[in-house]
């Protein structure tokens, strides 16, 4: 789980290392710019992760994204509280990768 902030919006993003793929659960309409600052960072983080020793167990070069259907914020300053949420629901109810598609 990994929460991520970029331009004063929080949305949580789900990093699965053994089938590469990053499950996006963000709270407000997408912004190209939030979106090419998030697809440069994580990449990174998962190198590092290789590199330090953690198995990735896929051979394509770039993640697979997965923008997962969530609630949507209505007001400007709800997004702190819908990635607690996200994160708890995901906690408590996911065991593998495959029941991210049914948070």
């Amino acid at each position: 789980l990994f929460n991520f902030q970029c331009s004063n919006h929080w949305m949580l993003l789900v990093i699965c290392p053994q089938t590469y793929t990053i499950y996006e659960f963000d709270p407000i309409t997408r912004e190209e710019g939030r979106e090419l600052y998030m697809k440069m960072v994580v990449p990174s983080a998962l190198k590092r992760y290789k590199l330090s020793g953690g198995h990735l167990k896929v051979t394509r070069r770039e993640p697979l994204w997965k923008s997962v259907k969530c609630p949507q914020q209505t007001k400007s300053v709800e997004d702190g509280f819908f990635v607690l949420r996200f994160m708890f629901d995901i906690v408590k109810s996911c065991t593998t990768s495959n029941d991210l598609e049914k948070v």
